[in-house]
């Protein structure tokens, strides 16, 4: 009986997790008739990158789903509490389960020698190097390896009677923050590497990886000045330039013990309870400052001593017992022509070499080891001069051929997948409806090898299978229990073999999951294709939202039309007929039929208005003028000030509602009272009348509807009082939205000069200087409303209109504007702040750089010879970029203490960045950095004017990756480097680096790149006689074609008429 069992994990992608996915790719479910469904669901409770939200897919571990379950407990912790982490065990519990990594009671455990491989590793230090003074770098308190980790280091010190000093002990860090640890040993505690410190112990080997990378830029030289190691014996360690010293963990036994340990607790459930114990081994490499991995050629000697135990220690050192037959059958080949037994013919035993290599490379055994094996071989057991010989010259050769041609076939097939998996996420992003994520999803996948698939999305009360297929069908649209992972007639016919269920989720969103049938270590792959897909899903569902929103509205949007468009349509003809027959009615009826064709009239605009057909043409005027139509009726009593702040209306349609209003009054034989008064609220004007008029009582006639409906449509107000009438008019504001009607508050005046005279309609309001807003721009919490004159024209001006402008406080107060001439579009034109709509002077700490040209022709560009002239003048209030043409940290930091300052973006621009410059400026808060040859780019000039019209540069962490992507290129920009290596050297992903990076920059990483090399390229055509093919070479490109094409496109004209030029 096919037996389904889950193995649960954080990931299958990052460090330790890496080589316990490829443990499990090799695993054979068919032999044992098990179907195993992987689950990387994240740490627990981790907060980063929403790590957290993969969590969910632990609810799928339960009987509904899985006969057993083996949980690699110990990955999941790091982050979460004790009480969290008992909650998710006894959930586990209620089926069989084994637990990796973490002893628990009653339940079956394996895990691995932690404190014994850590001692082994700091007894190293202490009797074959003598090390005495022997810092250690803390991985997570909660977790119970990293304990005994610590605990071994702190019980070796006892037993050699060393001291333990606290202060070589970092605090405990995440598994990801060894740069962070060694930074607080050396920055924090002052302590120097080689001095107070000769060996560099850290709990794992991620975490020795990023201390390295600090010490490394620090130019501290491992193992010359300090002996380092690490633990666990990663992949990625590798990339160290001294190969680390570290502890190898057992994951193949881990992984294939854990499995038997569940088949026998499946078989037997009452049986007793295993816990499992395996030794861990101690991989000397140079890092610790030993030349191989036996600390020496005594100790090799001594342990390989002859062909068995030479052959035993090459097939445990790489896990090859799987293999010991291929392994045995080259080496006895070879014995066998050391002993003379058969003939040495150089051609055929290097063609044996060869094809062992390329196995043993398939396997996944490293250069390194190979190189120190025949090392050893031709050392100890070879006496055969011309085989000795043959070892001795040939051998490293050999061996380096033979990688270079298996990583460029891993390479080639790498790039296969990429161009199949671009291809896919491109189709992704293109995507609208489920529909086409089905056959996009279905077609991909198929071409990608995965030979299964099922994208199970969540519903309120059920899941839903989008998409899924198999060898042999399709299938789509099946509704099933949320609790299950896949609909109960997939489950039934799933094969025996390896799933692996990935979380799909985006924007703090659980969106569903992928299952996939995998046959290869794709692990990067997979959950790449999950984050494309999950953002197709995100953008299908905004899509149909937005559709489902545009089709109500619409619907909503016709009826309206329709009712008001039938009576609108009724009215048109009559009113024209009307209209033609007013002259000839006789003199005693025009009068009557002159007011009921107003009033037809007026239902028709009123109806209009109803469909949002009433056009009004608002422009900011000054409401005296407007006025102005009422100075020769005498039956209105005015009062009204003498200049009064502008208003944002459509002059000819709030006259039109005056009327109707005030014709009533007339219409009745009284005067009417028209009185005009300035409040915070806006422009408030009152109408009355001498004798009884009684608005409230009108308020639903067709003329007073149509006129409120005009105020309305001004974003003002009307209240009907018993006998009055007060329409308040709202004051304009920079976000060129209505101001919202505010609650009492005070109108601040802003004066040009002491002498300026306040508008007497403001009455004793507070004032403030353009000086003193300038020295020190607030304003006050009760302010509700700032007052001004428009006349001034003099240098505070754009700074004050600056200050105003770009401040989140000042976006939505009123503005009462006096002394305006004319008419104006918005507030921001009358202000005449077109060059300074986003808001922004640039401010240049030295010349004016020639590449940024482009920006003088956005805004207003000011230069100064140094910080204390940018600080002194009135336009560092309006500071919207400041730029230095140097990396100087210095002056850098005394920008940052400037209040003034602080929070302006800043942009380096220089002709080279080196890591250790960046890794200092990683850490500062809105900051970019360009090489000075490519920030002449379109797109850099296009993202510094976003970021001058406040859009957002990306947060320290994220923007910390593209300025030491940007250091990497600059390190490497002569040598043919990929874009998976650029990504490499910052240890995300390539679609996530080009996205920040785009994002950042406005380049891609290879548009940046291809930029830097063109200008290198510049330069070694001037000065140089070199060929354009060898220049191109020089200069990172590969062929010449390629170079001609990127230089051409970048300078506008061939490499071959620069020398010309």
């Amino acid at each position: 009986m096919r037996q389904k069992i889950g193995f649960i994990m954080a990931s299958i992608q990052q460090g330790s997790s890496s080589r316990m996915w490829q443990e499990l790719i090799k695993l054979n479910p068919k032999a044992i008739e098990a179907t195993f469904f992987v689950f990387p669901g994240g740490r627990l409770s981790h907060k980063a990158e929403g790590e957290y939200l993969r969590n969910s897919i632990y609810n799928f571990v339960s009987s509904d789903n899985l006969d057993g379950a083996v949980c690699w407990l110990s990955s999941l912790t790091g982050s979460c509490s004790n009480s969290e982490l008992d909650s998710i065990v006894e959930q586990f519990a209620k089926i069989p389960l084994v637990s990796i990594g973490q002893s628990l009671p009653n339940i079956p455990s394996v895990w691995f020698d932690a404190y014994g491989g850590m001692a082994s590793e700091v007894r190293h230090f202490i009797n074959i190097h003598k090390a005495k003074r022997i810092a250690f770098i803390r991985g997570p308190v909660n977790h119970q390896s990293s304990q005994e980790r610590f605990n071994a280091y702190v019980d070796c010190l006892k037993e050699a009677n060393i001291g333990y000093d606290k202060r070589l002990v970092s605090s405990p860090f995440s598994w990801s923050d060894g740069d962070k640890a060694i930074k607080e040993l050396l920055d924090e505690r002052g302590l120097i590497p080689g001095k107070d410190f000769e060996v560099l112990i850290c709990a794992s080997d991620f975490m020795l990886s990023k201390a390295v990378e600090v010490l490394t830029r620090r130019e501290v030289k491992i193992p010359e000045q300090l002996k380092v190691a690490g633990f666990n014996d990663n992949d990625g360690i590798y990339m160290m330039s001294a190969s680390p010293t570290t502890v190898k963990m057992p994951i193949a036994s881990m992984v294939s013990v854990s499995f038997q340990l569940i088949k026998e607790l499946l078989e037997s459930p009452t049986e007793s309870i295993t816990n499992i114990n395996l030794p861990s081994t101690l991989v000397i490499r140079r890092s610790c400052g030993c030349k191989d991995s036996f600390g020496g050629e005594k100790n090799a000697k001594r342990l390989l001593y002859d062909k068995a135990s030479f052959l035993a220690w090459f097939i445990n050192q790489h896990g090859l017992k799987e293999n010991t037959k291929e392994v045995e059958e080259f080496f006895n080949y070879l014995f066998e022509v050391e002993k003379g037994r058969k003939e040495f013919f150089p051609e055929i035993l290097t063609e044996k070499i060869e094809t062992f290599l390329w196995d043993l490379f398939e396997l996944e055994v490293h250069v390194d080891f190979l190189v120190e094996a025949f090392k050893w071989l031709n050392l100890f057991l070879i006496t055969q001069e011309d085989l000795k010989k043959f070892i001795q010259s040939s051998l490293l050769s050999t061996i380096a051929i033979v990688n270079s041609r298996y990583l460029g076939r891993v390479e080639f097939e790498n790039l296969q997948r990429q161009i199949l998996l671009t291809g896919f996420k491109n189709e992704l992003l293109q995507v609208r409806s489920f529909k086409d994520l089905s056959q996009i999803l279905n077609t991909n996948l198929k071409k990608l090898s995965y030979r299964e698939a099922y994208l199970v999305l969540y519903k309120q009360d059920y899941n839903l299978l989008v998409e899924g297929y198999d060898n042999n069908n399709s299938y789509s649209g099946l509704q099933f229990e949320s609790n299950l992972i896949v609909p109960p007639s997939i489950e039934e016919i799933l094969s025996t073999g390896l799933y692996v269920v990935e979380p799909l989720f985006v924007d703090q969103e659980e969106l569903g999951h992928l299952v996939l049938a995998v046959l290869s270590h794709q692990a990067v792959e997979i959950e790449d294709i999950a984050a494309s897909l999950s953002s197709a899903i995100k953008g299908i569902r905004l899509l149909e939202e937005a559709n489902l929103a545009k089709e109500k509205a619409e619907k909503a949007e016709r009826a309206s039309s329709e009712f008001f468009t039938n009576i609108s349509e009724g009215l048109k003809e009559p009113i024209s007929i009307l209209r033609s027959l007013a002259n000839k009615v006789s003199f005693t009826s025009k009068k009557l039929f002159e007011d009921q064709l107003i009033k037809a009239e007026q239902l028709l605009e009123l109806s209009l208005s109803q469909q949002g057909e009433l056009e009004l043409e608002r422009l900011l005027v000054s409401p005296n003028a407007i006025f102005e139509n009422y100075k020769d009726k005498e039956w209105i009593k005015k009062s009204i000030p003498d200049e009064l702040p502008a208003i944002f209306v459509d002059s000819s349609r709030l006259k039109q509602g005056l009327d109707i209003y005030l014709d009533s009054i007339l219409s009745l034989g009284f005067e009417a009272e028209l009185k005009a008064e300035v409040s915070p609220q806006g422009l408030k004007l009152s109408l009355s009348a001498t004798g009884f008029w009684s608005p409230s009582l009108l308020a639903r006639t067709t003329s007073f509807l149509l006129a409120e409906k005009m105020i309305i449509l001004h974003s003002g107000s009307v209240e009907y009082l018993a006998s009055q009438l007060v329409i308040t008019l709202l004051w304009p504001s920079l976000s060129e939205k209505p101001t919202k009607p505010l609650k009492e508050g005070q109108i601040l005046y802003i004066k040009n000069t002491e002498e300026e005279v306040v508008p007497s309609c403001l009455g004793n309001c507070p004032t403030i200087l353009d000086d003193e807003l300038i020295a020190n721009f607030s304003i006050p919490s009760n302010v509700n409303a700032v007052a001004l004159s428009l006349e001034r024209e003099d240098n505070n001006r754009d700074v004050v209109m600056h200050l105003l402008s770009n401040s989140k406080q000042t976006q939505e107060l009123a503005y009462l504007c006096f002394s305006l001439s004319g008419s104006y579009s918005s507030l921001s034109s009358a202000f005449n702040l077109t060059r300074l709509e986003s808001g922004n002077v640039i401010c240049v700490l030295g010349d004016f750089p020639h590449s940024l040209l482009p920006l003088t022709t956005f805004s207003k560009v000011l230069c100064f010879s140094n910080l204390e002239a940018l600080k002194e003048s009135h336009y560092s209030q309006a500071a919207g970029l400041i730029i230095f043409q140097s990396v100087n940290l210095a002056l850098l930091g005394a920008v940052r203490k400037d209040t003034r300052l602080a929070q302006v973006p800043v942009l380096i621009l220089a002709d080279s960045f080196k890591e250790e410059e960046v890794e200092e400026l990683s850490n500062l808060p809105n900051l970019l950095i360009c090489n000075t040859d490519v920030s002449e780019a379109e797109e850099f000039i296009s993202r510094i004017i976003s970021v001058i019209c406040k859009e957002a540069i990306l947060p320290p962490l994220t923007g910390a990756l593209v300025k030491k992507a940007i250091a990497y290129l600059n390190k490497n920009a002569r040598c043919q480097i990929s874009r998976w290596q650029i990504a490499g050297s910052v240890n995300i992903s390539e679609d996530y680096l080009t996205r920040i990076f785009h994002k950042e920059i406005g380049l891609s990483p290879t548009d940046y790149l291809n930029r830097l090399r063109i200008q290198l390229a510049c330069e070694e055509l001037k000065l140089t006689g070199s060929t354009i093919n060898e220049v191109a070479f020089n200069t990172g490109f590969q062929d010449q074609a390629y170079f001609c094409r990127v230089f051409k496109k970048i300078k506008g004209f061939s490499p071959g008429n620069i020398r010309k030029r």
